[in-house]
């Protein structure tokens, strides 16, 4: 038998989405509709969770911490940070999320107090109005 290729795929959901059982249906339809097929879900690993992460648009080398809440993640000793396909297939792009983990857990010069885990997946957002977004990008837990 022929191995299923899979792809990652996260999606992140405000929790106004996540506790109506009609709206999680229907963010599932806009998500494999965004994906291709609304018909299945094959060929795909879809993690739903809750929206606390940071999330940033195409230019990663030109994310500013400043008016994102960024000392949520100051001091801790773990981040995971999960990259879209696309962004990950130029090593400048990896770089430049490396240099933005150093800026937001303060670890600038080393990386000595932070494990840092790397991710490929695509990454979607959905908003309490049921718009759908592909992200480049994910810094978290």
């Amino acid at each position: 038998m022929k191995a299923m290729t899979t792809n990652p795929v996260r999606v992140s959901l405000p929790a106004s989405v996540a506790s109506d059982i009609g709206s999680l249906k229907k963010a599932l339809g806009s998500v494999l509709d965004h994906l291709g097929c609304q018909a299945c879900c094959s060929g795909h690993d879809i993690l739903f969770e809750l929206q606390r992460d940071f999330y940033f648009d195409r230019n990663i080398s030109e994310i500013s911490f400043a008016s994102r809440g960024a000392s949520k993640l100051a001091r801790r000793d773990d981040v995971t940070v999960s990259l879209n396909p696309e962004a990950a297939s130029n090593i400048e792009n990896v770089f430049a999320a490396i240099d933005k983990i150093a800026e937001l857990t303060g670890h600038t010069a080393c990386a000595t107090g932070c494990d840092m885990r790397f991710n490929l997946e695509r990454i979607l957002v959905l908003d309490a109005k049921m718009n759908l977004q592909e992200r480049v990008m994910t810094i978290g837990r």
